[in-house]
Parts: C-alpha cells; structure tokens; sequence
C-alpha cells in the first residue's frame, strides 16, 4: 500500500491562504495552531503548540514550509464529545413563585 506524499513546499506556496485559527500538524510531527503574523515578516507565523489538553501559546515562530497537513482543532473536538455529566449545569433564570 503507498501512502500520499505531499509537496514539502506545499503550504509555502499557499501561505496567502492560511488563516489565524488554522491547525496544521508539522513536518516534525507537532500539532500548531497558526495564531498571527510574524510583523515585518512576509511570511512567518506565530503559533501556538498542543500541550495535552490546551493550547500553550510561547511565541514559537515557524514558516508556512514546515506546516504538513490541515487537521480539526483537538479543542473543539475536546469539547464535542464531552460527556453529558462532565458539563456545568446552570441554574435557570427563571423562578417558580410558591
């Protein structure tokens, strides 16, 4: 069975079309989420990195080069398929006069 390649330069010559809020796993294997625009830079980006449960945000830089593939964020996927129980109950607004 042969696996898709994809062209390591792939994100690179699509940089005009990333967006903040895109996550990407890397050639390296890490999963990013693209946060804003290196100012001054054309092309590189500030992104944050998955830390287990969150997003840990520390400034990391990278070029649209290193990015591999488009994935779902794993924060809202996270949140998707919480269990009924695991979600805060809030009190009703209204209440029933005796």
């Amino acid at each position: 069975m042969t696996t898709p390649t994809q062209d390591l330069d792939m994100w690179y010559d699509r940089r005009d079309e990333l967006r903040e809020g895109m996550v990407f796993t890397t050639h390296a294997g890490e999963l990013v989420k693209l946060d804003r625009r290196v100012p001054g830079d054309g092309t590189q980006w500030y992104v944050a990195d998955w830390s287990q449960t969150s997003w840990a945000y520390y400034d990391a830089t990278l070029e649209p080069g290193e990015l591999f593939q488009q994935v779902e964020d794993p924060a809202r996927l996270q949140r998707a398929t919480l269990p009924a129980e695991n979600t805060p109950a809030y009190p009703s607004r209204t209440r029933s006069r005796p």
